[in-house]
This record gives structure tokens, sequence and C-alpha cells, in this order.
């Protein structure tokens, strides 16, 4: 465990965290990925992965310490600065993965929880995973004794654990920091390094990846407590490195096919998220065809009339980092 994360745990497992929670008085977004209940096989793969156990955990505690609110009456609050009272939290998912039909709904929907869901319709319409599984499950699990991807000049022995985990990692971020078509032809190259067998028999394991379908979608829409919203057509990362009319596509053509698809999109999720993944062009062109943008930065909201991209909190799986992340890093 880092040293950051060692601190963060025993301030959650303090009384700093109860003293925090009667003093702050700002709103907080909160977002996850997936839940899963089974067995995570491969946590480098499954990074994204929550055990239900702990998301439970997680969720009660937010009921019992917190106001749960919709992404809707958020915006109420961000944009006219009504009903603002302590400890008021809305809660929201990336990506969209099949766990958050089987697994996140009925357990949200037994608590009376309302929470918001941000979806990636190109995947959905093509039934892919997220691109950087496909990378991580490729690194470890290629049928080879090395990794060749000839767009980057790149062929690399993986000798063990560590060496996978390195070029996992330093691929991942040349991936997010470079626009199309070379982005697609990176993750296009790590996937020949398994044969289409192997790819199946990966894909198998790890369903936990695998995201929901409309049918699955449209169903939960009965249910008045999910909000859905974009997060882009396919995962692209709309740096300033991506091509203007790509950072066009992914915001407005996810945004049509949602509404085709469920008839309102109103809200967009910025994948990754963080100020370096987002471009200023990006932004004024999602605040044209959205009500709300939304980031990672880890914060509350502050200054709320002044963002254009919504602040919100990655929490980790640990529960005394979780409630130290809520109650005292956030501010």
């Amino acid at each position: 465990m880092k040293i950051k994360q060692k601190i963060a745990k025993t301030i959650g497992a303090s009384k700093i965290v109860n003293l925090m929670e009667n003093i702050n008085y700002y709103p907080k977004i909160i977002f996850y990925h997936g839940v899963t209940e089974e067995k995570i096989v491969n946590k480098y793969i499954q990074a994204n992965q929550l055990s239900f156990e702990q998301f439970k955990n997680q969720i009660q505690y937010l009921k019992r310490k917190f106001i749960i609110i919709s992404l809707k009456e958020m915006e109420i609050v961000i944009k006219e600065k009504k009903n603002i009272r302590r400890n008021l939290i809305s809660i929201t998912f990336d990506d969209g993965y099949e766990n958050n039909f089987y697994t996140v709904a009925p357990f949200m929907d037994k608590m009376k929880i309302p929470y918001s869901i941000f979806l990636l319709p190109k995947l959905i319409d093509e039934d892919h995973f997220i691109p950087t599984y496909y990378i991580r499950s490729s690194i470890f699990y290629t049928d080879k004794p090395y990794i060749e991807i000839p767009s980057l000049k790149l062929k690399t022995s993986i000798k063990d654990e560590r060496e996978k985990i390195f070029w996992m990692r330093k691929i991942i971020s040349i991936y997010k920091n470079i626009g199309k078509p070379y982005s697609d032809n990176i993750v296009t190259e790590l996937m020949n390094c398994l044969s289409l067998n192997k790819r199946k028999e990966i894909d198998e394991i790890f369903r936990t990846e695998k995201l929901m379908s409309w049918k699955m979608i449209k169903q939960m829409t009965n249910n008045k407590n999910i909000t859905f919203g974009s997060h882009g057509l396919d995962h692209s990362i709309l740096n300033r490195n991506q091509n203007i009319n790509e950072i066009q596509n992914q915001i407005i053509m996810s945004k049509e096919i949602i509404r085709k698809n469920l008839n309102y999109c109103d809200y967009f999720s910025f994948p990754n998220g963080n100020k370096s993944s987002i471009c200023n062009h990006a932004i004024e062109i999602a605040k044209n065809n959205y009500r709300l943008l939304f980031g990672v930065d880890g914060k509350v909201i502050k200054n709320s009339n002044e963002q254009k991209v919504i602040s919100r909190i990655g929490v980790a799986a640990d529960f005394d980092i979780f409630k130290a992340q809520i109650s005292v890093f956030s501010y």
C-alpha cells in the first residue's frame, strides 16, 4: 500500500471523519464502474471492478450519512443553488458494465436509491469491451513470448508479471495520449497477439468486463430512479491530440444514438475525465449539447455556476480510504 493510501486509511478509521461530516456543506458526486459478485481473477485486468460486498458496505454507509439525490436534483442544486443542505450526494457509474444490470440495479432498487450510468453506445452496438481491456488482456495472456505493435515500432519480450504490468501501463498511457486512428491501431495490433480461440476464452473468463445490451438498458428505464447519459462513443480520450472531427463525433453522435434508443440524453461524462484528458474544444462542444458535463478531479462541488466540468470523486475499494476520500480529502 502506498504512503498516501496508508495515510487515508488511518484517517478514515479515525474520528476525523465524523468531525468533517458535521462541518462540510458542499454537495458531492461520486462514481463507480463495475460491481461484481464473482471472484476477481486478475486485479490488473479487472481494475474497474468492485466486489459487491465492498459496494454494499459503501452504499449503506452513504445512506446513513448522506442525503442521496439524483443527477436531475443535483442539477437544480448546481444551477440554481436551491435546497442546498449538508451532505447531499449523487452516485454515478461510468461505462455501463453488464453487472450494473445484474448486480447494481436490484440492490439499488431495493434500497430505493437514485443513480446514473454513462454509456458507450458504439461499443454497445458492436458488442465490444472497452479498448483498454483489450490492451490489458492481450499483454497478460498473449500466445507469444513477446508483444508487437508495428505502429509504435515496438517489439518486446514479456518474461514475467512485472514486465507485463510495466508494458501494460506504458502502452495504456500512450494510447490515452494520442488520437485516432493511432489509438485504434494499438488495440488492433495488440489483439493480434492472441489467437481467435484464445480471445474467446479470455473474454469468457473476464465477463465482468462485458457491457450492457440495449435490451437491458431499456428494461432499466422502467425504473425512474435511474438516469442514463453519454460517456462518448467508445471511450476515446478527448484531449488536445484528438482530431477535432473525432471529438465532435464522440460527443454529438453518442448523444444521438442514446436518444434514439432512450428518447433522452442530457448529461455527458468525459472518458478519463481529468484535466489533461479534456481539451477546451471538447468542453465547448459538449457544453452546447448537454445540460451538465462531468469530469474527475476528486473534489466536492464549489463555485458551481462557474464550473464548466462538474467535479466527481472516484472512490477506493477499501472502506476506510473510501470514508477519508468522501469526508476529508475531497475539499
